[in-house]
């Protein structure tokens, strides 16, 4: 169930998204922030602002009322059964997954808002942009630096559950909300040095844990671009970044594993070989030893299988 929500929700996410690059040339053409700018324009704004509202609404009250006591029963549960899969406490991601889509619909909506106010700035006079974005600007940077910190919040707590795929994906959310408060030109407690340190940090687990972290490496690589200001937007959703939320929305009942972590996943159909969020250490300075063909090949006889081959004795 939590599965199909989780894909559900990036996909209506997506879609909004979409929605709302696709309208932006029509709002730019259709809004007036000249001196006769009234309450019109004032409702566009807090209506494209707003759109991905009802989303976030939904992802919080499913987090909060299913996903939140689902997973508190589900340990209780285990615990007192007993889980034959590991001897460890199971470690469940579905409200961190939960807490990441919410993210990502809080960027999304940030996102929009600057994109308005950069219009604003450049294309009317000043002292008559204020009369319709009003304090648009400093919710935006408020709320961007919230959610600095609750990104923050969440990648302590994968890098405490071992969740290294979704540590990655929460360190790109981490870098987009502070880029937009760069954006905007508004001093912060985020320097670039910090910036980098976040690309560093998300880069070491995606070369060291490729079968997890390393499979939204296409994403890192566009918020890395991003982040130097050779994008305008970072694209979150590669066909990548999406691969896992899909397989999740094809979970079914029964299917249930866990990993020596105690992250649980599904096996049906082989929709992961093996775990999801941990995966394997990979250690890139370790030389990758290399197997010695030649004492394994008797050279008389390769000789003389050539010569057969050329039909000479």
């Amino acid at each position: 169930m939590f599965g199909r929500k989780m894909d559900m929700f990036a996909h209506n996410i997506r879609e909004k998204i979409e929605d709302l690059d696709r309208g932006f040339e029509g709002f730019c053409k259709g809004i007036d922030l000249g001196p006769l700018a009234g309450q019109q324009s004032s409702q566009l704004i807090k209506g494209r602002v707003l759109y991905l509202m009802s989303t976030q609404t939904a992802i919080t009250q499913f987090r909060d009322n299913v996903v939140c006591k689902a997973e508190e029963h589900m340990v209780q549960t285990i615990g007192l059964l007993g889980n034959t899969y590991t001897s460890t406490t199971p470690s469940l991601s579905f409200k961190c997954r939960f807490d990441l889509l919410y993210l990502h619909c809080r960027l999304a909506m940030l996102r929009e808002a600057t994109r308005i106010i950069q219009f604003a700035q450049k294309g009317y006079d000043s002292k008559y942009v204020g009369q319709v974005t009003g304090t648009l600007l400093q919710n935006t940077v408020a709320e961007a630096k919230e959610s600095v910190e609750d990104a923050g919040m969440l990648v302590t707590q994968c890098q405490s559950k071992t969740f290294k795929r979704l540590e990655v994906e929460a360190l790109m959310v981490k870098i987009c909300f502070a880029k937009l408060i760069e954006a905007l030109d508004v001093t912060s407690a985020f320097q670039q040095e910090d910036v980098q340190d976040w690309l560093l940090q998300a880069e070491k687990l995606v070369i060291t844990y490729p079968n997890t972290a390393g499979s939204v490496k296409s994403s890192l690589e566009a918020v890395k671009k991003y982040s130097h200001g050779e994008k305008s937007t970072a694209e979150l959703w590669t066909p990548e970044a999406r691969v896992l939320w899909k397989k999740w929305g094809k979970y079914e009942i029964g299917s249930l594993t866990y990993c020596q972590h105690g992250h649980p996943y599904p096996t049906t159909k082989l929709l992961f070989r093996g775990c999801p969020e941990c995966g394997r250490f990979f250690d890139p300075t370790t030389p990758v030893p290399q197997p010695d063909y030649e004492s394994k090949l008797d050279k008389e006889k390769f000789m003389e299988h050539l010569r057969k081959m050329m039909g000479t004795r």
